[in-house]
């Protein structure tokens, strides 16, 4: 009996003894397994590592990106210290009290993580950015077609190759060689243009838009190494169109009207062909026109703007097309209009403005276009920012640009030395002129200019 009680308590304390050493193995397993979620080398720790890293290399892909994108945009020009940051700025805060960019770092907006913005940048020089002595002076001409490559010591534009901004510095009491006043660019055949800097989303804008829709807004992007624009609120549409500032043809712009629906066929919009207007041997002359507007598009995005001419198109004797001072009897330039043997109405003034680059010792570099209405609207938006007054009449032959504007009532560009604006002739006088723009199926705009691009 005594036997069997100590046989049992035995039993039981084998079991109590079994019992303990599961727990420590159990608790010895748990703590593996813990371990291997936490800790220096832990599953946790390194899944944190991981996303920290996957972050941090993000970060640096995308500013790398969007860095490489702003030197291809200057021409591989040297990025400003200025530069570099509005960029960074984008991925979070700059810290750091060293003296050069390359020696901060980068706090990531997202997780809080420290980048060496030196690892960001890599071999990427930084500076001051190009200054006005780094770029063209005035009367040196342009050895090649480099965006930015003048600088009127606050903003920049491009000099084609070939041409030279004006080193007449003054013009009675006019600045030739600054750009919100109109900076005055010469051409080798002595052709007078001038720079008008545009955003490119104000001048063009998609064929899918709908000013009445909730997304009318279209954010056009330069984009596949400056070949091709879309617009990425509407599905990247390449399909682009002008931005126009008026309801009809004749002098109608209006600066509060920021947005159009283009609709083939009706009212007015560009680029289209015009049914009734343009038919047989015409239809031809105007058959590329669509890709001549994605053309001229392009070179605004990728340049940052246009030349107008500074005068009306001029005939030389010749028959060759200038911008030059039709007043100034050493230029021999008769004044383009639609009754010259040498024009033929619109088709004639359209194709000749196309031939000044082919003129002898024009640069190949640009290209030469009647104007477009979505150009010229750009033009005067320009004005207008730089405090010039631009308004309608009580009717079609009465707009006034400004107060103390004086029209040209010649038939000469440059006769009338008041009609001017930002160092522009004849924008209230002289010609009525052509655009490209299509108006109902019936005629062409008004208004005239040749422009390069």
């Amino acid at each position: 009996m005594v036997k069997e009680k100590n046989q049992k308590k035995k039993q039981k304390g084998i079991t109590l003894i079994a019992l303990v050493i599961t727990i420590i193995v159990l608790l010895i397993l748990a703590g593996v397994t813990i371990s291997a979620l936490s800790g220096s080398n832990g599953i946790l720790s390194n899944s944190v590592e991981a996303k920290k890293q996957t972050i941090i290399a993000d970060v640096i892909e995308q500013a790398m990106i969007d860095i490489l994108s702003e030197q291809a945009n200057k021409k591989g020009a040297d990025l400003s210290d200025d530069e570099l940051t509005s960029i960074l700025d984008k991925y979070g805060e700059i810290t750091g009290d060293e003296e050069e960019l390359r020696d901060k770092i980068l706090k990531t907006d997202n997780g809080g993580y420290d980048i060496p913005i030196s690892d960001i940048i890599g071999n990427i020089q930084t500076g001051e950015g190009p200054t006005p002595s780094d770029t063209l002076r005035p009367g040196e001409v342009s050895t090649s077609t480099k965006k930015d490559n003048y600088s009127d010591g606050e903003k920049t534009a491009t000099i084609p190759e070939g041409f030279k901004v004006s080193d007449k510095s003054e013009e009675e009491g006019r600045d030739l060689t600054k750009i919100d006043t109109g900076l005055v660019v010469i051409g080798p055949d002595d052709s007078e243009f001038v720079w008008v800097p545009v955003e490119i989303n104000d001048m063009v804008m998609c064929k899918e838009h709908n000013k009445d829709a909730e997304n009318a807004e279209c954010n056009i992007v330069l984009t596949e190494n400056d070949t091709k624009l879309i617009c990425t609120v509407h599905g990247n549409s390449e399909d682009i169109c002008g931005k126009l500032y008026a309801t009809g043809i004749g002098e109608m712009f209006d600066s509060t009207l920021t947005t159009q629906t283009y609709t083939k066929d009706s009212g007015i919009r560009e680029p289209d062909l015009v049914t009734n207007y343009d038919k047989d041997d015409n239809l031809n002359i105007v058959s590329n026109i669509e890709d001549e507007f994605k053309e001229m598009a392009l070179s605004v995005a990728k340049y940052g703007g246009f030349y107008v001419s500074r005068y009306e198109m001029g005939l030389t004797s010749d028959n060759k097309p200038v911008s030059k001072n039709a007043s100034v009897a050493a230029n021999n330039v008769t004044t383009a209009n639609a009754s010259d043997s040498a024009t033929r109405s619109w088709y004639g003034l359209y194709s000749k403005a196309k031939e000044y680059n082919t003129n002898e010792n024009v640069s190949s570099s640009i290209k030469s276009s009647m104007i477009w209405g979505s150009q010229y609207d750009a033009m005067m938006l320009w004005m207008q920012e730089n405090g010039i007054e631009v308004k309608n009449g009580a009717n079609g032959t009465t707009t006034k640009p400004t107060e103390v504007a004086v029209r040209n009532t010649s038939t000469v560009t440059g006769q009338e030395s008041n009609d001017i604006l930002n160092n522009i002739f004849d924008i209230w006088g002289c010609h009525f002129e052509w655009t490209l723009e299509a108006y109902l199926t019936s005629t062409r705009g008004y208004r005239r200019r040749l422009l390069l691009s």
